[in-house]
């Protein structure tokens, strides 16, 4: 029987899936109900997604319970160890450059942001503070 238990959230990254490209993440739907790929009755199923770019912008992962409290538990151990580092900003966002000669940071001074370029490096498109509202 379905649980029909959802969860989505808005989110900002990116996504590769089997036979594409990468591409820029929007959403996150994390689900405990029937899986889509393994054996189990129930299991934590999380679809990364962008709906504007259609149902091949997806990426999806199915997870026991077990696993999923693990990936939890990895994910918060890993950020409290880059914060602590002073690798993260308040922003979320890190300066060094991804792909050849610095790809990030010419596409950043440019402006072009939360796209992927031809070279598959994707820039989440930066937060925006209340100074930054204020100022546009």
């Amino acid at each position: 029987m379905c649980t029909m238990i959802l969860h989505q959230a808005k989110i900002e990254g990116c996504g590769k899936g089997r036979l594409q490209e990468w591409f820029e993440l929007r959403g996150v739907n994390v689900a405990y109900d029937c899986p889509f790929h393994i054996r189990l009755e129930h299991a934590l199923n999380i679809d990364f997604i962008n709906e504007a770019e259609g149902p091949s912008a997806r990426v999806a992962v199915d997870l026991t319970p077990e696993s999923a409290r693990e990936l939890a538990k990895a994910i918060l151990a890993t950020l409290e160890h880059a914060e602590a580092d002073g690798w993260l900003s308040e922003t979320g966002e890190h300066s060094h450059a991804h792909g050849p000669s610095g790809t990030r940071a010419r596409a950043l001074s440019s402006g072009r942001t939360g796209t992927a370029d031809q070279n598959g490096t994707c820039y989440a498109a930066p937060r925006r503070t209340d100074d930054d509202t204020a100022r546009a």
